[in-house]
């Protein structure tokens, strides 16, 4: 492992020479010494990955609220600390799970099949693509399909060109026809050296103890050796599949002339784990329950469960070391100016954002609770920052008024506007996801595909992404990192001291999914 850092090093003044710039970078007190080191830290071997629940994370808890604290910051509500309760559903060791599909037996063992609910499942198998439906999109996957009683049978990825927000409520659809089960196919090979996670974050292994949660139906993941032998010698295969979404013809229903017998046999198990959640105060009293909301998750993957080889920690050293460090610098930044903000500004190191986002979501929560209701939620996670990047893609700025707020922030460090660099629409994939559910205006920034970054992308997805190569070792760009961090300052403090709120974009695309997310919430909530 290359993370092994002699200490002098963590506060070398670091290196700018050599490094061609975009444009001249405005005067600004951001240190890179300081989120070098902090990154360095907290992608150190002795934390372990800093997963969920483990020493590991909770000393990277404790350090960031110390850096909080040296930086003059307050907690919020007294205490920079904000316990999250959780539950965690676990195999219960006395009954082994399975699950029997036609002839295929397998037991649960944490990687190859993922299973919710405690219950024991019987019916007939029914393909119903990728289990998708959507009266504006003329999308229907259940089209002639009765699935009282039935276990639908799912492709798990998102096709392209659909809105992730629909893959988050396929559970609640198929529960609302009766289905009794999901049983998700992956279609390709899961990388090498990638960490196992349930690959469906509408379906959570772990959730927020107390909230209520709607009845849920057992779901089962299955890998592709799995999905291949579940469907040899039915009226559909995982070639067939294939070739029918590469043509881009439509996947029909398919009844699969076998049952499925899922056996859950979960209990539940609670613990807590810290967000780390600070407060520069406003100027203006009629702001005060109006902050901005700084986000970067802490939590990262831990250690790979797969024996062999001399590494099996997942470092995260871009996901999100980094993102928690341009936080820390950008909070003591705006703390030492002489200008206070005219609103709050909160920055919050939240937990759990790898397992559905748990920790923004009790955050948002308990300040909607105290009458806190924020302006904005501006979100930090995973920047690839290995090349020095020209532009950026802010997600979710163009369905709001925050567009042209991050465009003149962009626009001070000689940063264009411009496409994404993912596959997919990563709006839905982190923690600005909780303040949207919410009806909270968000952004979400990443560097942009111009000089490089595409290639940058494309290298950090394929090699490093949820790997143990997510190290000190790559090629971070530091001179990167300070633009970045330098651009969500201007962002934060423009926001924070303009006393207009931002607002939704009319007709913005993400009406239907909020106000279902609300309609949804307000349900549980009776």
């Amino acid at each position: 492992m290359h993370g092994k850092l002699i200490l002098a090093s963590l506060f070398a003044i670091v290196s700018l020479s050599g490094c061609a710039t975009m444009s001249a970078t405005p005067r600004s007190s951001l240190s890179v010494t300081a989120m070098q080191a902090d990154t360095a830290y907290l992608s150190g071997d002795g934390l372990e990955g800093r997963a969920l629940g483990t020493a590991g994370y909770d000393l990277a808890a404790a350090y960031v609220g110390d850096r909080f604290r040296s930086a003059g910051l307050k907690g919020w509500n007294g205490s920079v600390i904000q316990s999250v309760p959780l539950v965690k559903r676990v195999a219960d060791q006395a009954r082994t799970p399975f699950v029997e599909l036609g002839g295929l037996r397998l037991i649960s063992q944490g990687s190859t099949i993922h299973l919710e609910a405690d219950s024991v499942v019987d019916g007939e198998l029914v393909f119903v693509g990728h289990g998708l439906r959507d009266e504006t999109l003329a999308i229907d996957d259940f089209k002639g399909v009765d699935l009282q009683g039935r276990v639908a049978v799912v492709i798990q990825a998102i096709p392209p060109g659909v809105p992730e927000a629909l893959g988050y409520v396929r559970e609640a659809n198929i529960r609302s026809m009766g289905g009794r089960g999901i049983i998700y196919l992956r279609l390709t090979q899961r990388p090498a050296g990638s960490r196992k996670n349930p690959p469906d974050p509408a379906i959570p292994g772990v959730r927020i103890d107390g909230v209520a949660r709607s009845a849920a139906i057992p779901v089962v993941t299955l890998d592709l050796p799995e999905a291949e032998a579940l469907l040899n010698g039915s009226p559909v295969s995982i070639d067939k599949l294939r070739r029918t979404l590469a043509s881009g013809q439509r996947l029909k229903p398919v009844e699969l002339g076998q049952r499925a017998t899922i056996q859950a046999n979960l209990e539940e198990r609670r613990f807590a784990s810290p967000n780390i959640v600070a407060m520069i105060p406003g100027s203006d009293p009629s702001l005060r329950n109006r902050p901005v909301v700084v986000t970067a998750h802490l939590d990262h993957l831990g250690k790979s469960p797969e024996e062999g080889g001399k590494d099996r920690i997942f470092n995260g050293a871009l996901d999100n070391a980094v993102g928690v460090s341009i936080m820390l610098d950008v909070a003591r930044s705006i703390a030492g100016e002489r200008r206070q903000p005219s609103r709050p500004i909160i920055f919050a190191a939240v937990t759990s954002e790898e397992t559905m986002m748990l920790g923004s979501t009790y955050l948002v929560d308990a300040l909607l609770k105290q009458g806190v209701i924020p302006a904005a939620n501006v979100n930090i996670d995973m920047p690839v920052l290995t090349y020095e990047f020209s532009d950026i893609t802010p997600y979710g700025a163009d369905q709001s008024s925050l567009g042209p707020i991050v465009a003149q922030a962009a626009s001070r460090f000689g940063a264009a506007i411009s496409g994404q660099n993912q596959t997919g629409d990563p709006l839905w994939r982190s923690d600005q996801l909780a303040f949207i559910n919410r009806g909270i205006p968000s952004v979400y920034v990443e560097p942009g595909p111009g000089n490089g970054g595409q290639a940058a992308w494309e290298t950090y997805r394929a090699e490093r992404y949820h790997k143990v190569g997510d190290d000190m070792s790559q090629p971070i760009d530091w001179r990167a990192v300070e633009r970045f961090a330098g651009i969500h300052k201007a962002l934060i403090l423009a926001i924070a001291n303009d006393k207009r709120a931002p607002s939704w974009n009319p007709g913005n695309g993400l009406e239907q999914y909020i106000n279902k997310r609300l309609a949804e919430r307000r349900e549980m909530a009776r």
